[in-house]
């Protein structure tokens, strides 16, 4: 049994680490994102982190993307002291030799990540309301010229 506070998490757990519809971190399965997930405490912060992250649709604190990208470097490299992005990039370089497409996200790339995933869940969150009134997702991941397209980074 995982617990209440794991199940509250689920939903949002779910979006932030994608699927095969897309919005998937590169080289990480479903099942190491579980492994990971299933590891935490019910008390830690990332649980509480993404049992909250669906309910509002507000661009997240630096705190909470701190705590979000400690969750992937735990994913990446469970034995790693690093908690940010851009040094578990390094030592994932450094020390396994990864490149490109096999490392995770950059900094500039993960927020507009977070911030789609953000939007996903706050969206299946409404679901169970008849009539859902859903904000625009204009500046939270997505950008329309003609079309919604997903921003790839913050640096152009």
């Amino acid at each position: 049994m995982i617990g209440k506070e794991k199940c509250e998490a689920l939903l949002c757990f779910h979006a932030f680490t994608g699927a095969y519809w897309g919005g998937k971190f590169p080289s990480i399965c479903k099942k190491s994102w579980n492994k990971t997930f299933l590891s935490l405490e019910k008390s830690d912060e990332i649980v509480s982190v993404l049992a909250s992250l669906g309910n509002q649709y507000q661009k997240p604190s630096d705190n909470i993307c701190c705590l979000l990208e400690r969750f992937v470097s735990m994913t990446y490299a469970l034995k790693s002291a690093e908690t940010s992005l851009k040094g578990l990039r390094w030592e994932l370089f450094r020390l396994k030799s990864k490149e490109g497409e096999k490392l995770p996200h950059t900094r500039s790339s993960f927020l507009p990540h977070l911030w789609r995933r953000i939007n996903m869940a706050h969206m299946w969150n409404l679901s169970k309301h008849l009539q859902m009134e859903l904000p625009s997702p204009v500046s939270y991941g997505w950008d329309k010229k003609y079309v919604l397209d997903p921003v790839m980074s913050l640096q152009s």
